[in-house]
């Protein structure tokens, strides 16, 4: 069957991304494990700060800050609170910059822990289960600093070479440079479709590679009526979800993008539908950079008449 199907010549060559991209592909996908990591050690200190101290979000809005985590590493529940002072608690943020932490909210903390409703069951055990995620917390941050800073490495190299698909030779800096040069779009952005994509331009369209992101919505029709959903599931997804976060970017810090956001939004157009539509448009202006090495051009990219209205 392998036979017939060589010589018939109906298939399409298999794609192994070079060295870099994998490299590449390695850390981003390490680093969106360690991000999961992070919300589900999150998610568990606020599933038991919630028990333990459901009044803290009062006076600290959030938990994770720095000046959060410091008053939680001191004071883990309501009920640790007994005995402690507002001057007691303001030297645990002698040392932190930036805080706002006073001698009235101190005073505001304490009458919650006070009156709070949690009754101090399994106090202790409660403490060490906050405690312990909040080690994974700041182990994990590390750890995607570290991770990031090897992928700014990869990509900022002055001296490394990628061979396209054109089999010419170019500095993977200026590339990255270049999608820089995108108003809205951040590295983080970059790092997933080079990790996702591997050489963009291996693609023979721009649509090409909108098929392969899956950069579409699904689809709903009754009778006469169709209304668009979320995104399809098909498809590079972190990459996918990459450019649908850099196009609620660019809507708000790209004049050209947004006046398509705008556009397409009074015509009646869903606002979901919309911000797809402005990162079909980003994917399209990517897919351009990358094949001809150059910089963001607006007046190059919205004089022509192609467009992806449909």
């Amino acid at each position: 069957m392998i036979a017939v199907l060589l010589k018939s010549g109906r298939y399409s060559e298999g794609y192994v991304s070079e060295d870099l991209y994998q490299a590449i592909k390695s850390l981003y996908r390490h680093k969106a494990t360690l991000m999961q990591e992070m919300k589900s050690a999150k998610r568990q200190v606020s599933t038991t700060l919630v028990v333990v101290f459901p009044e803290f979000e009062q006076i600290i809005k959030d938990p994770f800050s720095v000046s959060g985590m410091a008053l939680l590493d001191k004071y883990p529940t309501a009920k640790h609170y007994k005995g402690a002072s507002g001057e007691r608690i303001l030297k645990i943020f002698k040392n932190i910059k930036g805080n706002n932490f006073n001698l009235q909210k101190a005073n505001d903390l304490l009458d919650l822990a006070r009156l709070t409703i949690y009754q101090g069951n399994a106090k202790d055990e409660r403490a060490y289960v906050i405690h312990s995620n909040l080690r994974r917390i700041r182990f994990l941050k590390e750890e995607i600093q570290t991770c990031e800073s090897q992928m700014f490495t990869l990509l900022n190299d002055a001296n490394t070479t990628i061979e396209t698909s054109q089999d010419d030779k170019v500095y993977i800096a200026d590339l990255v440079d270049n999608l820089r040069s995108i108003d809205g779009v951040a590295d983080k952005t970059i790092f997933a479709i080079l990790s996702e994509c591997g050489d963009i331009s291996r693609f023979r369209s721009g649509q090409a590679f909108i098929g392969f992101l899956g950069l579409y919505p699904t689809l709903y029709q009754s009778g006469n009526s169709t209304k668009y959903g979320k995104l399809a599931k098909r498809g590079a997804r972190l990459a996918k979800l990459a450019l649908y976060q850099a196009a609620i970017a660019c809507v708000r810090h790209n004049g050209e993008l947004k006046k398509i956001y705008l556009d397409k939004k009074s015509g009646g157009r869903a606002p979901k539908e919309c911000v797809i539509i402005v990162a079909r448009k980003l994917a399209m202006i990517i897919y351009s950079i990358y094949k001809n090495n150059t910089p963001y051009n607006p007046a190059r990219v919205f004089n022509t008449k192609a467009s992806l209205s449909h």
